[in-house]
């Protein structure tokens, strides 16, 4: 499931830049269990289970001259991303960063 919900991700993220297409929205509802291992894929720490109606929202920004950027929040809070040395990824840094977390898991 995890593995299937990441390629979906930066599958959609991709084509969003790829296509040209306007993708504005898109919304996936999962368990718990579902938003603990997406943050763990995001190499975060898990302390306890998420809040009831916790959220990660991933937001794909149009940074110009076909530079986009990848910004990911956990309940409305931005996510430091150790891997991309912030709060944001270019979206070339998220699609590897995925793939390469894909690969251990």
């Amino acid at each position: 499931m995890v593995r299937e919900l990441a390629q979906t991700i930066k599958r959609e993220l991709s084509l969003a830049t790829e296509q040209n297409r306007p993708l504005k929205y898109l919304l996936f509802v999962a368990h718990d269990s579902t938003l603990i291992a997406q943050l763990k894929l995001l190499s975060q720490t898990i302390d306890d289970n998420p809040p009831y109606a916790s959220q990660i929202n991933y937001s794909l920004f149009d940074m110009g001259s076909s530079n986009y950027e990848v910004r990911v929040t956990y309940n409305q809070k931005p996510l430091f991303i150790k891997q991309c040395g912030g709060d944001s990824c270019t979206l070339s840094e998220f699609i590897n960063l995925i793939d390469d977390q894909l690969l251990v898991a």
